[in-house]
């Protein structure tokens, strides 16, 4: 919910607008019933996502009746994925690596830890190195320069290391900070050698270790191969969704494809409106097995 709140802005829209407060009980012309910030992250937080799924369930149900749907007709779905993007600039190993290390600047500065005086002259030595390695092209992109880059960066990564290890020692620093803080130290150790692999020495890093975005990590790299938009980076969402044009139901897929969700979301489906008749897929979720799956399904009812 923390993160819903991120994306979602409460204030003028929760207090002034009048079909909402029309919702939370309040008329057009009746003072008071300002909600703080505070009130609202601590009311939303005691909504279960179990709670969600029942009120999303009776609201799509009570839609299908407005719309003329009734007990016993046939429901004809479709099941689609599309991706939701996540704000990412876009991502190279050597401007990643750059986000962890100004981050790591940041935070050290900004707890006054001991030794990160000079952290002001560290940061813009470290821009100017990762601008002289991002703006020329590979053909022309000194090596030096590039070792020199991920040297810096390097030694700003073992000074945070160390400087946090005694924050942590002393009892200083909560347990989710340190956490958030191991995983910025591991993204940049990973990505400094991952660009020493790929500039340096001349490797193809595999897809599967790479990182898309230091700040959003369930970031993927998606290829569906759409005209004008040949790549999208996000987090791809699968939807079954009715003649009426309701969502039934919905499926993250943090790390699966369109033929790993097939089965179990029509599952999930049928299980919640029996009248399921049909189903349409597109290519991307078929292969014998799925085929096989869904044959089977549609006999059993």
């Amino acid at each position: 919910m923390q993160d819903l709140l991120k994306i979602v802005p409460f204030g003028p829209d929760t207090n002034y607008h009048k079909q909402l407060r029309f919702v939370l009980g309040h008329g057009d012309f009746e003072p008071g019933g300002e909600y703080k910030r505070t009130t609202v992250i601590q009311n939303v937080n005691l909504l279960t996502p179990e709670l969600i799924e029942e009120i999303n369930l009776l609201i799509v149900k009570h839609g299908q009746q407005v719309a003329g749907h009734q007990e016993g007709d046939q429901l004809k779905t479709r099941c689609d994925s599309f991706v939701v993007e996540t704000d990412v600039h876009y991502p190279t190993d050597l401007n990643l690596l750059y986000d962890c290390i100004r981050t790591l600047i940041r935070e050290c500065k900004k707890r006054n830890l001991k030794g990160w005086r000079q952290s002001h002259h560290w940061l813009k030595k470290i821009r100017k190195l990762f601008f002289s390695v991002r703006t020329a092209q590979l053909a022309n992109r000194r090596l030096d320069q590039v070792q020199a880059y991920l040297k810096a960066c390097d030694h700003i990564l073992e000074r945070a290391s160390a400087s946090w290890d005694r924050l942590r020692e002393k009892k200083k620093i909560k347990a989710k900070k340190h956490r958030q803080i191991q995983g910025f130290l591991k993204c940049g150790r990973l990505l400094s050698r991952q660009a020493d692999r790929r500039i340096l020495q001349g490797e193809t890093i595999p897809a599967d270790e790479k990182i898309y975005s230091v700040f959003e990590p369930h970031t993927r790299w998606i290829q569906k191969g759409k005209a004008g938009k040949p790549v999208e980076l996000g987090v791809p969402v699968c939807i079954v969704e009715d003649q009426h044009q309701f969502v039934l139901t919905y499926r993250v897929m943090w790390q699966e494809e369109d033929v790993h969700v097939a089965i179990p979301i029509l599952e999930e489906t049928k299980k919640l409106f029996p009248d399921l008749f049909s189903c349409s897929f597109d290519k991307g979720f078929h292969n014998p097995l799925n085929q096989e799956k869904l044959r089977e399904i549609s006999n059993s009812h």
